[in-house]
């Protein structure tokens, strides 16, 4: 902390810059009290379209002593947004915690960590232990919130207010959504002119509350306070499945509106809520009407209940009074229509046994495996909740007749997790697992991988417990990006790097399940990446997904580029597009490039259920404007191109958007690419162009084929055999040619636009087929034909002939006449 006089605001020192770049694939990153103070100091990022992700728990207590106020006290914390700039962006938490802040602003509006949102997201933050003592609009999460999105967040700590708009959550929210929130922050009112106080929200106006609870006490010395909200405004106000364990006390004398639930209400529709607190007036005869809404004037309520027996109160509008023990009783609700067993969940040990809501930010209980009716993981019937785990809750494996299973195509999610000693969890190939908290094994846990049979697979594993020795028997390699060049690891003892890559053949002649024995890994992973001049492939490094689940190469690749994969014979990539996955399954390995020796890092927010149940997924090219699929064929092999011509491309290799070509040493495949400089490149956005620089090789000589696949905004694609000069509408046929092993890659050239093509070179021959035989018509004697498959294989050749023997198999084939001036292919049908 730098000196200064008292009541001067502090600058401290603070990172010059924040990880990550704003966008929703790569927020900002706010990981550490000096990257939130960097936050709240700078309004420039503040603005609407801005994302950021908290990735670490923050103990805030050095705000205390933060910005002296000029009577030996501090002002500490300094809300991000405020009345002249708000605060636009959108903040995920990721569950992570920020404890102890301070704030002592009794003189200033907006008083939150977020002192006035608009606009944007604020989404799974938790708020432990504040101590924040305000004017007006006055929340643990926002003083003022208009027109945004809050879910999945929570407060605990104190909050004194000496003005209006007061909540434990928020202090005013006009026109937003809150769903999944809640606060036990306790909430006091020091002046008679403190309108508007609430347990979660002090004022609302236009906006919907469902799935949200308050357990904070609410003190108050002037009026309209409420248990769960203080007023609420009108009758575009919904709130659904909500309730209030908080006690709310009025201190300035009897108020007919304060009341346990909602203080005062012009028109809000209140549906499946309950409440539980007191309401407490030191006039003592004021004990009626108070139970649930203090004041109604409009608006609908259904199937609302409050407990009479603890609420000081007889009768409650909008809300049916019910004994402590028919609030406890899960058939009051039942008959009411609430949702049981979804929505609602009941335990005589959990919430004092009164209804509680699904995912209550982790704490709605433990689901625990019973294994009563077999291993299925997603049949309800083998939980003791009837339902299947989600994410918020935690998961208990107990030892059972049947140890539960995790099939191909299932994503299980669960917050924390516990396997009982006896007890056993199976994730089967192609299932998928994904622990938002910690995992405790006290039993087994087995996660299983299926290899195909005579081929090269890029692995990795997905516990930090499994040795080389697993695949003894197998061969089993290590790449080096120093080096440039593979090496042999000889099965032993030693352990498998967490999120390192390796290739494995397996010995067996057939297909192989590995099961990787131990605690899958969770959480932040990471490992050092590297860039030398080794020769050829500089950067390249084999890296591998560590977990029992899926990583989402959408929210990696502005970060680190495109992702490669081995397909069995030659190099794929994707990079928003691409011949290879946007979804890295379980156990992948992979290969990124990088420029530079920097720290490759992995979290949960990366992770995800798709794409879990296949090794490796085909082609997930994204339709974008001006963009076209080129594929190159040969022996029963397609390799594809993607090119895509944009305002912001570049020229040369872009890590956000492009891709290397990786070449395969694979004998007998075609191999197309673009040069982007000095690099060749398997997806290339570029600015816009006419022509097009292509290469193509192959480590054989051959008969190989070009067609475009697809093609989005072009009125022509054409491709030059600069060879030959021959021009080929790709648009209406497929070019075949000969290749020469070892001749110029730079043979052929596409052509975009409105370039035209020699009508002699599309016209003058004519192929059709006529009772099994393809004839063949042209101007000039045909030298020679070739029939191909769609694929590229070669079928059949003919000298000086016009006619050929059509093809037995129904199906699409290409001729391909060669003259003594040109060489055109044409598609025939067999039916």
């Amino acid at each position: 902390m730098t000196g200064t006089s008292y009541g001067e605001e502090v600058s401290f020192t603070t990172p010059s810059y924040l990880s990550g770049n704003g966008t929703e694939l790569s927020p900002y990153e706010i990981s550490s009290l000096s990257d939130l103070q960097y936050l709240s100091e700078h309004s420039d990022l503040w603005a609407s379209g801005t994302y950021f992700i908290q990735t670490a728990n923050i103990d805030a207590s050095a705000t205390s002593t933060w910005n002296p106020d000029g009577s030996r006290g501090y002002y500490g914390f300094s809300p991000i947004g405020n009345g002249s700039a708000y605060f636009r962006g959108n903040y995920d938490g990721q569950g992570y915690t920020i404890s102890n802040l301070y704030i002592n602003r009794t003189g200033t509006y907006y008083c939150g960590l977020f002192g006035y949102a608009n606009g944007g997201t604020l989404s799974n933050i938790i708020l432990s232990a504040i101590n924040f003592s305000c004017m007006r609009y006055a929340g643990a999460l926002a003083g003022n919130a208009s027109s945004i999105d809050i879910t999945n967040c929570t407060s605990s700590g104190s909050l004194t207010g000496n003005n209006r708009y007061t909540g434990g959550l928020i202090g005013y929210m006009s026109s937003g959504t809150v769903y999944n929130c809640s606060s036990s922050c306790s909430v006091t009112i020091t002046t008679s002119y403190g309108y508007y106080s609430g347990g979660l929200l002090g004022y609302i106006y236009g906006s919907d509350i469902s799935q949200s609870f308050s357990s904070g006490n609410v003190s108050s010395a002037s009026t309209k306070n409420g248990g769960l909200i203080g007023y609420a405004n009108g009758t575009s106000n919904t709130l659904q499945n909500c309730y209030s364990k908080s006690n709310v006390t009025k201190t300035g004398g009897a108020d007919t509106q304060t009341g346990a639930f909602i203080g005062y209400s012009t028109g809000a529709n209140v549906d499946n809520c309950y409440c539980t607190g007191s309401v407490n007036f030191p006039d003592a005869s004021a004990t009626s009407d108070r139970g649930f809404i203090g004041s109604k004037t409009a608006g609908t309520t259904s199937n609302n209940f409050f407990d009479v027996g603890v609420s000081n109160q007889t009768t409650g509008n909008g809300a049916t009074a019910k004994s402590t023990s028919d609030m406890k009783d899960p058939q009051t609700f039942a008959d009411a229509g609430w949702e049981l067993g979804t929505i609602w969940g009941m335990k005589s040990d959990y919430n004092d046994g009164y209804p509680n809501l699904d995912g209550e930010n982790g704490s709605y209980g433990t689901n625990t495996w019973t294994g009563t009716v077999s291993s299925v993981w997603e049949n309800p019937s083998n939980w003791d909740q009837a339902e299947v785990p989600n994410a918020t809750q935690n998961t208990v494996i107990a030892s059972s007749a049947n140890n539960p299973l995790i099939g191909n195509g299932i994503g299980a999610s669960t917050n924390k997790l516990t396997i009982n000693n006896g007890a056993t969890l199976t994730v089967a190939d192609g299932g998928s697992l994904i622990t938002s908290s910690t995992i405790t094994n006290n039993g087994g846990i087995n996660i299983q991988r299926t290899v195909s049979e005579s081929a090269w697979h890029l692995i990795s594993v997905p516990n930090n417990s499994t040795t080389t020795q697993l695949f003894t028997g197998d061969y089993l390699q290590t790449w080096s990006e120093s080096a440039g060049e593979w090496s042999d690891i000889i099965p032993t003892t030693d352990p498998m790097v967490t999120a390192k890559g390796y290739s494995l053949w397996a010995m067996p002649e057939v297909e192989t399940t590995y099961t990787f024995e131990g605690t899958p890994n969770t959480g932040d992973k990471s490992i050092s990446i590297t860039c030398n001049d080794n020769g050829s492939n500089d950067g390249a490094n084999l890296l591998g997904n560590p977990y029992p689940s899926s990583i989402d190469w959408d929210r990696m690749r502005l970060d680190y580029g495109a992702v490669y994969y081995w397909n069995g014979t030659a190099y794929v990539s994707w990079n928003d597009g691409g011949s290879g996955s946007q979804y890295v399954a379980p156990m992948q390995g992979f290969f990124v490039v990088t420029n530079q020796n920097e720290t490759f890092s992995l979290s949960n927010s990366k992770r995800s259920h798709e794409g879990a149940a296949s090794f490796y997924k085909e082609s997930n090219q994204k339709d974008a404007n001006n963009s076209l699929i080129l594929a190159a064929s040969g022996n029963d092999y397609s390799d594809k191109l993607y090119i895509t011509l944009d305002e912001s491309g570049t020229r040369q290799y872009d890590k956000r958007t492009d891709a290397y070509k990786f070449l395969s040493s694979s004998p007998d495949i075609a191999q197309l690419y673009t040069y982007g400089g000095d690099d060749i490149l398997s997806i290339d956005h570029r600015p816009p162009c006419s022509e097009i620089q292509l290469g193509f090789m192959s480590l054989n000589s051959g008969q190989y084929s070009i067609r475009l696949e697809e093609a989005f905004d072009f009125t022509s694609v054409v491709l030059w055999d600069t060879k030959f000069d021959i021009k080929t509408d790709l648009m209406s046929h497929v070019y075949s040619f000969n290749y020469i092993d070892n001749e110029d890659d730079k043979r052929f050239k596409i052509v975009l636009g409105t370039t035209g093509i020699e009508e002699e070179s599309m016209d003058d021959t004519f192929v059709f087929l006529q009772c099994n035989i393809i004839i063949i018509q042209s101007e000039r004697p045909a030298q020679r034909i070739t029939l191909t498959d769609i694929a590229g294989k070669t079928l059949g050749v003919w000298d000086n002939t016009e006619n050929i023997p059509a093809p037995s198999t129904t199906g699409v084939y290409l001729v391909t006449v060669e003259t003594n001036q040109n060489r055109i292919t044409k598609k025939i049908i067999v039916k």
